[in-house]
């Protein structure tokens, strides 16, 4: 098992443990390999994960680098042509399209249904 992935088999038995716990966490996760979200959904697919999908055109992560500027021009990019593309998730989230405060709303108002976080539980019966 190379450094990285187990960087992020730990990554994911931190989330279950906190979870365990009691203590509710926000994960930024862009799953790179398949095997990396099949991982995660084994171990999380009990809990209630609300499942964001945070969508914006590359051209407009490309001009938040450049305004930013202290991001490495380009890595936005890199990150969506490596991500491991998905179908489902429990809420899809446009940071382009609605503000900052729109998409946090639309996520904090989700968290009132745990009914409907049902992305993961979808995922391991489709595995």
């Amino acid at each position: 098992m190379s450094i990285c992935q187990k960087a992020i088999t730990l990554t994911h038995n931190t989330i279950k443990f906190f979870s365990d716990m009691g203590v509710n966490v926000v994960v930024e996760h862009i799953f790179h390999h398949k095997e990396w979200v099949d991982e995660c959904v084994e171990l999380l697919h009990e809990y209630p994960v609300l499942f964001v999908h945070v969508i914006c055109p590359v051209e407009e992560l490309r001009r938040r680098e450049k305004e930013r500027g202290d991001r490495d021009i380009g890595r936005a990019e890199i990150q969506l042509q490596r991500g491991y593309s998905l179908d489902t998730y429990d809420i899809t989230v446009d940071t382009h399209a609605n503000s900052n405060k729109e998409c946090a709303d639309n996520i904090i108002e989700m968290l009132n249904y745990p009914n409907k976080f049902s992305a993961f539980k979808t995922l391991w019966s489709q595995r």
